[in-house]
């Protein structure tokens, strides 16, 4: 659920935005979260479709005419390529790598949204400062 609600904000990000990223997991993980966005936006109304048309979809990434969406797999090297305006890592705390490649962000001055169920360690620090 999390998950999809990082889409659902990334998405929203994407369309008015240069470049959004959302950090997930694994690759199997990324794909299902752009199939997620990818249905929102089949579902809309055409309106909605029209004002804010896809330019390119793959299972790894969706561009929206002016702004644009990517999911990669985890890994703090991975992240490197991207300079972000809007970052989302799902499930921060399970991620490997996780608080080094949000390290890698944030010298961008991206917008961050970090999310995770509950799990000792680097993420769980952080929530509690």
């Amino acid at each position: 659920m999390q998950g999809a609600l990082a889409g659902q904000a990334a998405s929203e990000q994407a369309v008015h935005q240069e470049e959004t990223v959302v950090q997930t997991l694994s690759q199997d993980r990324a794909e299902h979260l752009i199939d997620y966005v990818r249905q929102l936006w089949d579902n809309q109304d055409d309106f909605l479709k029209q004002r804010h048309p896809l330019v390119k979809r793959s299972s790894l990434a969706l561009a929206w005419q002016g702004g644009g969406e990517v999911a990669i797999p985890s890994g703090a090297d991975k992240i490197r390529a991207f300079h972000p305006t809007t970052y989302v890592q799902d499930e921060s705390a399970f991620m490997p790598e996780g608080e080094e490649a949000l390290g890698a962000v944030m010298p961008t001055g991206a917008y961050v949204i970090c999310n995770s169920s509950a799990q000792a360690g680097w993420y769980g620090d952080q929530c509690v400062r």
